[in-house]
């Protein structure tokens, strides 16, 4: 993969702060991320760290590659939209040849035009001057998750007897993560077909051997009730519970429920 041909900026330094940032932030191909490591000189380094709200942590360092695959990653996932708030430069200052400035961004991820995530980024750019211009020697991007309203879900599931289970899980809730507690009772409606019903916070599902979990107006009993919404399939009871917390109880919270084992 050829080295994209090299930006350089005249004028100060919050002026190269500004032009990567936008080229950046505006960046939904290919070529348009190959525009932004225009700003980076053949030999630059590349480093970012991205800290999510429940702890975790994902880093990544290298060369200008790095940062287009960074920027790909996040315009080639069509499920969400990213909004970035340009805030300004926080710091920049001249030695000699050299200079370092150091901007932030606020982010907003939306996913089916709801928030799902927020937070800022902080941008540090290493620059030199090569006959008069700026080009940039070392980008570090640590990005801080301040705000989680749906993400990835952690459940536990308990039992003390085939037709008793209770879920806990843990889920994004804006700037914490909240335990949320069920009660799930299982009742056979047919031995011969082999179809169970369940029940928990005030609603009901349908369970058949095949696979197939319904969910079922409020008051239905085993008598054939019709489905109000096919949530999915499950090939045990733990993973019913899993997916009537993922795909109805906590809908607006998890994208995807994981059993914690």
């Amino acid at each position: 993969m050829a080295r994209p041909a090299l930006a350089q900026s005249s004028g100060r330094l919050d002026g190269i702060a500004r032009g990567f940032a936008q080229a950046c932030h505006q960046a939904r191909s290919r070529a348009e991320a190959e525009k932004a490591a225009e700003y980076l000189a053949q030999d630059a380094t590349v480093s970012y760290s991205q800290m999510a709200l429940n702890g975790q942590k994902r880093s990544e360092s290298g060369d200008w590659r790095v940062l287009v695959k960074m920027l790909e990653r996040t315009y080639r996932d069509t499920s969400q939209v990213v909004k970035y708030d340009y805030r300004g430069v926080k710091f920049d200052d001249q030695l000699g040849n050299w200079g370092v400035v150091s901007y932030q961004a606020d982010y907003e991820i939306l996913k089916g035009g709801l928030v799902a995530a927020k937070g800022t980024e902080t941008i540090t750019l290493t620059c030199r001057q090569v006959d008069g211009h700026w080009v940039v020697a070392d980008v570090h991007s640590t990005s801080i998750e301040t705000e989680r309203y749906r993400g990835v879900c952690a459940c536990e599931v308990f039992t003390a007897d085939p037709a008793s289970y209770s879920s806990k899980t843990l889920a994004p809730n804006g700037k914490s993560y909240q335990t949320y507690l069920s009660e799930f009772g299982f009742s056979e409606c047919d031995r011969a077909s082999q179809t169970f019903l369940i029940k928990t916070d005030g609603n009901v599902y349908r369970w058949h051997i095949n696979g197939e979990v319904h969910q079922l107006a409020s008051d239905a009993d085993c008598n054939q009730a019709p489905s109000v919404l096919f949530l999915g399939l499950a090939t045990n009871r733990p993973d019913v519970v899993r997916l009537i917390v993922e795909k109805h109880l906590l809908q607006d919270h998890c994208s995807v429920v994981s059993l914690k084992k």
